[in-house]
């Protein structure tokens, strides 16, 4: 299954609510540190996957030593102190065996400061985090990867996300329906299809392949070149860093009305 716009919205939305609520010792029923170190990386994950459209398989590989924040190097990007999100994929943990590959998640920081966050919340609770080790350990065995798949299901579950029925026939979503939603944002924001395969560790023909629709979204753009897309907001981060300022906002006051 696919995600829409509304429904992509709805699922940061409540998983930034329920940090909200976890982090503040609301309807904490059982283990602290478990519930609150699992939904963070959840969060991280979610939104890692968002903004690069790396597969979920190598994702949970990385290391720590493999995301850093990369300075923007053009003029209007060092005037406004604009950075990037640099993952680091060596071709050991990628689908693509043939080269070690670099990922630019251009977010404007939003990724690496949400690494930042998770990052600390797992020093808190004596999670390891030297370079070595994996960002999405599991919180008993954090030399193993943390299984996101089955929590990721039960989130959807509870917050009525499961299904997608675009097609008219219910199909699940899973993981791998974050990628395939970053890939298509991106796609019709302008990002040209060669960058787009390139960040996705995929094929231009892959590409073309599984998303065509997306792709004639992208040509428009370029057809129409009065309406062109700016450089600045061709990206590949699905929320701007406005967008996700707001959908914070309003987890907060949720979390306060609530209280």
């Amino acid at each position: 299954g696919r995600f829409k716009d509304n429904d992509y919205r709805k699922l940061r939305r409540n998983l930034t609510t329920r940090a909200l609520q976890l982090e503040r010792g609301i309807g904490i029923k059982g283990n602290k540190k478990q519930q609150r170190l699992g939904l963070e990386r959840m969060r991280f994950a979610v939104l890692l996957i968002s903004n690069t459209a790396l597969r979920p398989s190598t994702m949970l590989k990385l290391r720590h030593l493999h995301i850093t924040r990369e300075p923007g190097n053009r003029a209007w990007e060092k005037e406004e102190g604009r950075a990037y999100t640099k993952i680091s994929v060596p071709k050991e943990i990628s689908k693509r065996k043939d080269q070690d590959r670099v990922i630019l998640s251009h977010d404007y920081d939003a990724t690496y400061g949400y690494y930042q966050r998770f990052k600390s919340i797992q020093e808190e609770y004596g999670h390891p985090t030297r370079p070595q080790d994996l960002i999405f350990g599991s919180t008993r065995r954090p030399d193993k990867p943390a299984n996101l798949a089955a929590y990721f299901r039960k989130l959807l579950e509870d917050w009525d996300l499961l299904e997608d029925w675009s097609t008219g026939i219910a199909r699940n979503r899973v993981l791998y329906s974050l990628r395939s939603y970053a890939i298509t944002k991106a796609l019709e924001r302008g990002v040209g299809i060669h960058v787009v395969a390139h960040n996705s560790l995929t094929s231009v023909r892959m590409i073309e392949k599984h998303y065509s629709d997306a792709i004639s979204w992208n040509m428009r753009d370029f057809l129409h070149k009065d309406r062109t897309i700016t450089g600045k907001t061709r990206n590949f981060a699905v929320m701007t860093r406005r967008e996700e300022n707001e959908l914070e906002k309003d987890a907060i006051k949720q979390v306060e009305e609530e209280s």
